[in-house]
């Protein structure tokens, strides 16, 4: 047997390896926020965040990681001030972040995140490849969305409702074998199979529309 270099470890706080989640929205808790750099020449300044998903059950203890790359090519340690400016739209996600997790307004961004570490928000998550998530966006808890998931038959559902709604029908009269027969009317509100939220009837095909732009 060849010579092995020996390090001392925990094997018990390594959690387990697991599948990246459905698209849905999920309860997390932030855990952890650091810097780095890219591996991209030249290094740029990049925050990693890393949440612990809490709800839905069945998907409570997998972590979520997110990215927010600040440097630039001109600027890659983030120095200057146009970095963080409105132009960046990584720069709009932490705000978005942040204020989800209830932090108030600071004009250090280390004071933003370390006040958002052991809170919680709801964050919309989709999987672009079959073992990778990307957070989309963050939600306060206090709103109207709520945790969920697409899977299967609604996963399929989904789908099709990115690609849109149908058109919902007004009542109306058919003669069946003699019988007058009313169809029944469009509900006024319907649940979105995509982020769960109740959506009114009219404004479903906008509502779906958002979810299409945050992709």
């Amino acid at each position: 047997m060849g010579n092995l270099i020996d390090r001392q470890w925990d094997p018990d706080a390594v959690s387990e390896i697991r599948d990246a989640v459905p698209r849905g929205n999920y309860r997390c808790k932030l855990r952890e926020v650091e810097s780095v750099y890219t591996n991209k020449q030249p290094p740029r300044l990049m925050y990693v965040a890393q949440h612990d998903i809490l709800e839905p059950e069945d998907y409570a203890g997998a972590r979520l990681f997110d990215r927010f790359t600040i440097g630039t090519d001109n600027d890659p340690e983030a120095e200057d001030p146009e970095s963080w400016s409105d132009k960046s739209f990584a720069v709009k996600r932490i705000k978005e972040m942040c204020t989800a997790f209830g932090v108030a307004s600071n004009r250090s961004v280390a004071k933003m995140l370390r006040g958002a570490i052991g809170r919680e928000a709801l964050a919309f998550v989709v999987q672009p490849q079959e073992d990778q998530n990307e957070v989309k966006r963050y939600y306060p808890l206090n709103g109207d969305r709520r945790a969920g998931v697409a899977t299967g038959a609604a996963s399929r559902e989904g789908a099709a409702a990115r690609r849109g709604a149908p058109k919902a029908r007004a009542p109306e009269e058919t003669r069946v074998a003699g019988t007058t027969v009313r169809r029944a009317a469009a509900p006024a509100h319907v649940t979105c199979r995509i982020c769960g939220e109740n959506v009114a009837t009219k404004e479903y095909q906008a509502h779906v529309q958002e979810h299409n732009e945050e992709e």
